[in-house]
């Protein structure tokens, strides 16, 4: 089902695009797949919660995870702390349960994976771990 330029601006609260609809793909990507960037492979996580069709790529090499929108975090320079919170699941299609299970998963990985979100700074696996209770309890 293609999203038409409405149906975006009615679900993100923005003005009209313009867009008549989203482009086809040339390639659908699945959890399991992998991608290589340059030297870099990744692996496809599907991480749901804030969007049914949510993606996340993770290279065990490099110990990276582009988490896009699953976490949102914050370094405060001046308290000398991180603060974080959960993708909000007020969008169509977001699930707060799938969210909390992602979260769970992903939480699993290596202590020293960097995590680059869609929003804000990076932070480890190892700090968010630390912060479970200031993740869940924003929910």
């Amino acid at each position: 089902m293609r999203w038409t330029s409405p149906a975006i601006s009615l679900a993100y609260r923005i003005k009209d695009t313009g867009l008549r609809s989203c482009p086809t793909p040339d390639t659908l990507i699945r959890k399991g797949d992998s991608l290589k960037l340059g030297n870099l492979e990744f692996s496809v996580l599907k991480t749901p919660g804030h969007a049914p069709g949510h993606l996340s790529f993770y290279s065990a090499d490099a110990g990276i995870l582009f988490a896009g929108d699953l976490f949102f975090g914050r370094f405060d320079y001046e308290a000398e702390r991180h603060s974080f919170s959960l993708a909000p699941t007020s969008y169509p299609g977001a699930n707060k349960g799938d969210l909390v299970t992602t979260v769970e998963d992903v939480l699993e990985l290596p202590p020293h994976t960097l995590i680059f979100g869609g929003h804000r700074d990076d932070f480890t696996i190892e700090t968010a771990r630390g912060k479970r209770q200031e993740l869940f309890g924003n929910l």
